[in-house]
């Protein structure tokens, strides 16, 4: 395919005119998908605007092994033991002492405090703690998920679920 250029004597609306369909096409569609990023962007922005609380579960994380090694592996049995009022926006799962499975989901934030972009739209989420130290970022709806196979996971390792 070749596309002529205008002479001179040649208007530049002429010059547009030659340009193929397709090209206008795929110029409207990589407008349309850049706007929808921006909006999504601009929204996850607005929603930051709440503490991140990832370093907070990392601190909690370090606070609950510490108990465990003050108190034989026995942990809390709420996070009230641990008199620290800042810990009020999670959710705590209670797992009786330290010997279990790094997989086991610990603690989370107790509402979705993000946005997660998942193109095109921008969902609901939180971060959870699991034994090990990990904190992810995880959807509402992936959440949901992951509270139900964690209960399972309980069940199948004797743990209460909660």
């Amino acid at each position: 395919m070749h596309i002529a250029l205008p002479t001179a004597a040649e208007s530049p609306s002429a010059a547009l005119g030659q340009v193929p369909i397709a090209a206008w096409v795929a110029l409207l569609v990589a407008l349309v998908l850049a706007g929808r990023a921006l909006q999504l962007w601009l929204a996850t922005r607005g929603a930051a605007g709440q503490p991140d609380t990832a370093p907070l579960l990392l601190e909690l994380h370090r606070l609950l092994r510490d108990h465990a090694a003050a108190h034989h592996g026995r942990l809390p049995s709420a996070l009230d033991e641990l008199a620290r009022p800042e810990l009020t926006r999670f959710a705590y799962r209670p797992i009786v002492h330290d010997r279990v499975d790094e997989k086991v989901l610990i603690a989370h934030d107790a509402e979705p405090t993000r946005l997660l972009i998942e193109f095109p739209s921008a969902r609901p989420a939180r971060h959870v703690l699991f034994w090990s130290g990990r904190v992810r970022l995880v959807t509402q709806s992936a959440f949901e998920k992951l509270i139900e196979a964690d209960d399972l996971f309980r069940a199948r390792i004797g743990l209460d679920a909660v």
